[in-house]
């Protein structure tokens, strides 16, 4: 365009510096303004020279790309320098679209010090805002402070949704805190927040941990009531608690229910009934299983079969497991690895 002396536009740049961007090509900020100016932010250079004012979005694209690689320290302190000299007057979204980054890539304390420099800026932090930090805190062991936000954003008149609360009942079922959970779920019901199929999932996937199976079943029953329908993580979940309870024949039917529906399992839930059934000594179940797989269009992984060589060796059956690694695992081509090989040598 600018060989063919076509006219340009702010709005053109910003399309290929977003296009940069989700090609993962920003690179360190020094390295650009200092060494060499490309990609994204030669792009940049390109606004500024031509005379137009690069706006909001083009600068958020460019600091999304800068998290995505791993560049959060690089990109706050863009973005702190773009506000002090007033070459952006940043928004909601702007500062949503930086702390939503910065929390997938676990940047947590950046992002909450964005997060507290909102007001600062004269920015009202929103619901999305509040979610995303809440998550931070829940996914690193800091569920206290997540709840102390809940509190601080309803005081607000901010209105938590079932994002907000899927993030603190899934940390809080991870550290058994029933109690707080059960409290949540009761104020989901009075701000009339309906739960949706995951809210049902880390229910029922906390209870199969915790080994309570019947609450589990419960949930299940509650979920197809309020006409949420379980899906395959809903009945993996389920499996994996039956076979922690040695409930191997339950398990199964699980499956069977699974089938029967037109859900299809996937390679998670033969892992998980191969390893309950290894486990509970039923080791001829666990190589039917196996040898279902290719039925269901699934390979078997190195994982499931090193399961069942220790499950066949724990039972004293090592001709088995011999002819199970020598003829099985090849025709379900299944490679050897180091794992495989010590369960081997160990046992």
């Amino acid at each position: 365009m600018v060989i063919r002396n076509v006219s340009t536009s702010v709005y053109a740049y910003t399309i290929l510096i977003n296009a940069y961007g989700k090609a993962r090509k920003a690179r360190d900020v020094i390295e650009l303004m200092i060494e060499r100016v490309d990609y994204g932010f030669s792009l940049l250079g390109g606004i500024i020279k031509r005379g137009f004012s690069p706006n909001v979005v083009t600068y958020t694209t460019l600091l999304r790309g800068l998290i995505s690689q791993g560049k959060s320290v690089e990109a706050e302190r863009l973005f702190k320098k773009l506000v002090v000299f007033n070459e952006i007057k940043p928004d909601v979204v702007t500062f949503n679209t930086i702390i939503v980054g910065l929390g997938k890539t676990g940047d947590t304390s950046i992002a909450v010090r964005l997060f507290r420099s909102m007001d600062m800026e004269s920015c009202a932090p929103d619901a999305i805002s509040y979610n995303t930090v809440i998550d931070c805190f829940c996914k690193h062991g800091y569920v206290d402070r997540a709840l102390i936000l809940l509190y601080e954003m309803t005081k607000k008149g901010i209105s938590p949704n079932v994002i907000t609360y899927n993030s603190l009942n899934h940390a809080l079922c991870n550290l058994d805190r029933w109690a707080d959970t059960r409290r949540l779920l009761r104020e989901m019901v009075i701000r009339n927040i309906s739960p949706d199929v995951y809210t049902y999932n880390v229910l029922i996937n906390a209870y199969g941990k915790a080994r309570k199976t019947k609450d589990a079943e419960n949930v299940i029953k509650l979920m197809i009531q309020r006409g949420q329908y379980p899906d395959v993580v809903t009945y993996t979940a389920l499996m994996h608690g039956y076979c922690l309870h040695g409930d191997i024949n339950e398990a199964l039917s699980v499956l069977n229910t699974m089938r029967r529906k037109g859900l299809s399992p996937n390679t998670r839930c033969y892992n998980i009934l191969i390893y309950g059934c290894c486990k509970n000594l039923k080791v001829d179940e666990a190589i039917d299983l196996f040898q279902d797989m290719p039925f269901e269009g699934l390979t078997p992984t190195i994982e499931i079969c090193s399961r069942i060589l220790q499950g066949l060796f724990h039972v004293g059956r090592h001709f088995e497991a011999q002819k199970f690694f020598k003829e099985m695992m090849p025709n379900h081509g299944v490679k050897l690895d180091t794992e495989t090989c010590n369960t081997l040598l160990i046992t």
